[in-house]
């Protein structure tokens, strides 16, 4: 390591949006779609990103939503940037109600107004949750985080509190 080298450590507690609401629902695999769905229905024309781990998860989820009459449309690394761009124009032009993103794709998306981020898959690391979360509840509004979850994934919740230092909500 060069001896001129800078060392930067970031303090979660200064990072940490306190007017994000974050949330959990624990639930099998089959039946996440369902309950996506019911909470999608109480958000009205609340605008807000989902995200999954993978771009075939993204690809699949955008379909299903499109197919229940849902304004989504998906965002991942397989798309060209000229569908990105599109995809991008779309959603920032209101005329898509949902961005399901992966984690890489969604980097530098900066969007007014989203009301809520859906975890549909949680991510890989305590850092990505931070990021992912961080799109909603900005210029001092108010903002939801939900995590859909499995009994298994309860621990990583945990895990989340202590070393980000917040608090969760079970709400089913």
């Amino acid at each position: 390591m060069s001896s001129d080298a800078i060392h930067v450590k970031i303090n979660p507690d200064n990072v940490v949006n306190k007017k994000i609401d974050h949330q959990y629902i624990v639930c099998e695999e089959d039946a996440k779609l369902f309950i996506l769905q019911e909470f999608l229905k109480h958000q009205h024309k609340n605008r807000g990103v989902i995200f999954c781990k993978t771009k075939a998860a993204t690809k699949k989820l955008a379909k299903q939503l499109i197919s229940k009459n849902v304004l989504a449309d998906a965002i991942h690394g397989d798309l060209l940037q000229k569908e990105r761009d599109k995809v991008m124009r779309a959603f920032k032009g209101k005329k898509l109600q949902i961005l399901v993103s992966t984690d890489v794709a969604a980097r530098g998306i900066d969007v007014e107004g989203l009301t809520y981020v859906v975890h549909y898959q949680l991510p890989e690391s305590d850092e990505y949750y931070l990021h992912r979360s961080g799109r909603t509840a900005r210029a001092g509004k108010e903002g939801v985080s939900l995590a859909l979850i499995n009994t298994k994934e309860v621990k990583t919740i945990r895990n989340y509190e202590r070393t980000l230092g917040i608090g969760f909500k079970q709400v089913r």
